[in-house]
């Protein structure tokens, strides 16, 4: 059973009106008529709602179970992940990573790329060297996003340990990375976000202050990307 009650009790105690919520998900139509008819959006929709409303699907769908929905098991941790629902993730992970098919180059950059990503978070910095190198190095049939992430977040882990060269190699040419960067659907746009918030803090921290607004310019005017000015906010914000 879908729970719009609680999407509305949320949005209302984060003093959010209906367009504000919205912003840059879907319109305020839409909005109005999951709160007041009960009309179930889309799983992208939905994921990106809960996001903003520090919920999770749990919350909003009584009967809902990630690993059996509808999805592949690498993607139902990858939406996980997006939850941030990050040890889930990584137990899910675990089970794909013993039944994984070595032959198979873009479920294996997929797996290697979530799990470096998942010891990333979970401050296993070595770890997440090792998985996204894998990545990033591949000499086979790319996943493109998922290389581009790997090789910024790569720039990341060398910024945190102030290994400067190693970050400014991976941060290169940024802008064009990440203004070509393959949006598909809402997981694609969850990583891009990612990046950017890595690329943004990265090029503040390094005095590139043009070259960050320049960056945020960019994003803002690709329409693939239907970046809010909301989130570009709240990553400036957190990027302080």
């Amino acid at each position: 059973m879908f729970l719009n009650s609680i999407i509305r009790q949320q949005r209302k105690a984060k003093g959010l009106n209906q367009s504000e919520l919205a912003a840059g998900i879907c319109t305020q139509a839409t909005m109005s008529n999951i709160e007041n008819k009960g009309t179930v959006p889309s799983l992208g929709t939905l994921i990106q709602l809960c996001q903003r409303l520090d919920l999770t699907l749990n919350d909003v769908v009584s009967e809902f179970q990630t690993v059996a929905d509808n999805f592949d098991e690498l993607t139902s941790a990858e939406r996980l992940i997006a939850l941030d629902q990050i040890d889930q993730a990584g137990e899910q992970l675990k089970k794909v990573g013993a039944n994984l098919d070595k032959d198979d180059a873009l479920t294996n950059q997929q797996y290697q790329f979530l799990t470096g990503y998942v010891c990333l978070l979970q401050d296993d910095l070595d770890g997440a060297v090792f998985h996204f190198s894998f990545v990033a190095n591949s000499e086979q049939e790319a996943n493109l996003p998922y290389v581009t992430c790997a090789h910024i977040s790569l720039g990341e882990i060398y910024f945190q340990r102030n290994q400067l060269d190693r970050a400014s190699f991976y941060f290169n040419d940024i802008k064009t990375i990440l203004a070509n960067f393959d949006v598909k659907n809402e997981l694609g746009l969850f990583w891009l976000k990612v990046c950017v918030r890595f690329a943004y803090n990265y090029l503040m921290k390094t005095n590139q202050n043009a070259e960050a607004k320049t960056l945020i310019s960019q994003l803002l005017a690709n329409p693939d990307y239907q970046i809010s000015s909301r989130f570009i906010e709240e990553f400036q914000e957190f990027s302080k």
